[in-house]
C-alpha cells in the first residue's frame, strides 16, 4: 500500500501535458462557460440556498433530522448549459450562455 501511495504521489506532483492543457483551459472562452464554479460563485449559491430554505451550512449545525443541510462545496455544482448554446457561443460568436 505504501508503494502504491508513493507512486501515485509522485505521479500527481509531476507536471504533465495534461496539467499544461488544464492550465491553458482555465483562461479560455470554453472555461468561461464550462469551467468549475469559482469559490465566490459557490458561496453565493450556498448563501442563497440557506436563506431560501432555512438549511444548515453543514451537517453539524442541523437543528433536527428534517432540516436540510449543504454537503460542503461539492454540494454546489455547475449545471452545464445546453450543448447547442455552448457551440453557438464558441463556434459562431453567439451570446455567452449563463452559468447556473
Amino acid at each position: 500500500a505504501a508503494l502504491v501511495a508513493q507512486q501515485v504521489g509522485s505521479h500527481l506532483s509531476r507536471p504533465t501535458q495534461d496539467s499544461a492543457t488544464l492550465a491553458a483551459f482555465e483562461h479560455t472562452r470554453a472555461a468561461a462557460v464550462l469551467g468549475e464554479l469559482t469559490p465566490a460563485e459557490v458561496s453565493a449559491v450556498a448563501r442563497f440556498f440557506i436563506t431560501a430554505t432555512g438549511a444548515a451550512a453543514r451537517r453539524g449545525l442541523v437543528a433536527n433530522t428534517s432540516q436540510p443541510w449543504i454537503a460542503g462545496p461539492s454540494g454546489v455544482e455547475l449545471f452545464a448549459p445546453p450543448k447547442s448554446d455552448v457551440l453557438a457561443y464558441l463556434d459562431d460568436g453567439g451570446a455567452q450562455p449563463p452559468r447556473h
